[in-house]
């Protein structure tokens, strides 16, 4: 027997509908921010904290030692195969700021040309752009730098990274394009 009416139960149900949106958004941002903090512990240990190791580099597992527990993390370590390639493309790179000539479309080409790929793929301007910016190569890797808003007020934080290339020539490189 339904003592309400249809009315009534439509909206007990919108009602609970809503309350389980709610807490289901609580949800979220508690595990976000604890899925955060965790990764922001990792990254201030000094170890990778990302899915995917800049190009030049390995993620390799290391043993940490946590509570008297050993865990497993990991470190960023240079790749063999493409430590050399991140070299001839910052060399290329001086080159042509020495003439006042950068282009990352020529440098994308030129590589390709020279058959150096990107982990099987072709260089893009884009792809050559973001590696000569990115400062892991000089053995800073920064986590944090694309924040979600519920962590947008924390500052990055600094990994040491093994370096690829100087510091001199990293900071030639950032600044001639940090200009353009």
């Amino acid at each position: 027997m339904n003592h309400g009416n249809n009315d009534d139960t439509i909206e007990e149900s919108q009602f609970i509908q809503g309350i389980k949106k709610m807490v289901n958004e609580q949800l979220r941002e508690k595990c976000s921010l604890l899925i955060s903090k965790s990764l922001e512990k990792v990254a201030i240990d000094g170890y990778h904290a990302g899915s995917i190791a800049p190009f030049g580099y390995q993620s390799v597992k290391v043993d940490a030692y946590c509570f008297g527990r050993t865990i497993t993390r990991m470190k960023l370590k240079i790749h063999n195969g493409e430590f050399s390639i991140v070299n001839i493309l910052f060399c290329e790179a001086i080159k042509l700021i020495n003439e006042d000539n950068l282009s990352y479309a020529g440098l994308a080409r030129k590589l390709n040309e020279m058959n150096l790929l990107r982990r099987g793929s072709k260089w893009t301007g884009q792809n050559v752009k973001n590696t000569l910016i990115d400062p892991s190569y000089c053995g800073e890797k920064i986590y944090g730098n694309n924040r979600s808003k519920i962590n947008a007020h924390k500052q990055p934080i600094k990994i040491k990274c093994p370096a690829i290339v100087t510091k001199d020539i990293f900071n030639k490189v950032y600044r001639y394009i940090a200009k353009c």
